[in-house]
């Protein structure tokens, strides 16, 4: 019950990988985040591809987005709504 009401988290350089993404998409709170920092975690383009509605803020730096970056974002950001496909 403590986190249904958490708005940002920095979960940088945690090792995540596509598996931590996934745990953490899967998480009850995860769609009442604002501020999500997952910069320095190994996480390509793909692994990064699906926000909470509400997102303002997003740090993906440090991670293998190549030369595209997320196709549309950037790969660091603090930034205002995501527009989609990040939703």
């Amino acid at each position: 019950p403590y986190l249904d009401s958490l708005e940002e988290i920095n979960l940088s350089g945690n090792d995540l990988g596509p598996g931590g993404v996934a745990a953490l998409r899967a998480a009850p709170w995860f769609r009442g985040l604002r501020g999500l920092e997952l910069a320095d975690n190994g996480l390509g383009a793909a692994d990064l591809a699906e926000w909470p509605p509400g997102l303002a803020s997003l740090d993906v730096s440090d991670n293998r987005l190549g030369p595209g970056g997320m196709g549309g974002g950037a790969s660091r950001t603090e930034c205002g709504p995501l527009d989609p496909p990040y939703e």
